[in-house]
């Protein structure tokens, strides 16, 4: 299971639950006696959470490239990189949403494929 180091962060430790490693390229201050899953020397795992605002099929192209100007930035601020640090996001954005689109269609074909392998379920 790869809940999100956030979301968990309070808990490790605690109320029996023990994280074995973090699902990403890199250790997160949230735990920091945490190695990433290459580290622990089983696989490279770089998953992560997305938060992202997305917009209806059939917006303006120019609204969307407005919104994606405006929130990038915005979120590339010291301050909202600072604070966003603290609860352990990191900021990364993509320069363009055709950038983000390619990298959802890639974990759409990533997960297809781990769901063809390992179980029943059809992803459509």
């Amino acid at each position: 299971m790869f809940p999100n180091i956030i979301a968990i962060s309070p808990y490790l430790g605690k109320y029996r639950l023990k994280a074995l490693a973090i699902a990403s390229v890199s250790p997160s201050h949230l735990a920091n006696n945490l190695p990433t899953f290459a580290e622990a020397g089983v696989i490279s795992i770089k998953e992560g959470t997305w938060y992202v605002i997305l917009s209806p099929i059939g917006t303006l192209s120019a609204v969307v490239v407005k919104l994606n100007h405006e929130i990038s930035t915005i979120i590339q601020l010291k301050d909202v990189k600072e604070n966003h640090g603290k609860i352990g996001v990191i900021i990364s954005s993509m320069s363009t949403p055709e950038q983000f689109s390619d990298l959802i269609k890639a974990d759409i074909t990533k997960w297809d494929k781990v769901l063809k392998q390992y179980s029943n379920l059809k992803f459509d």
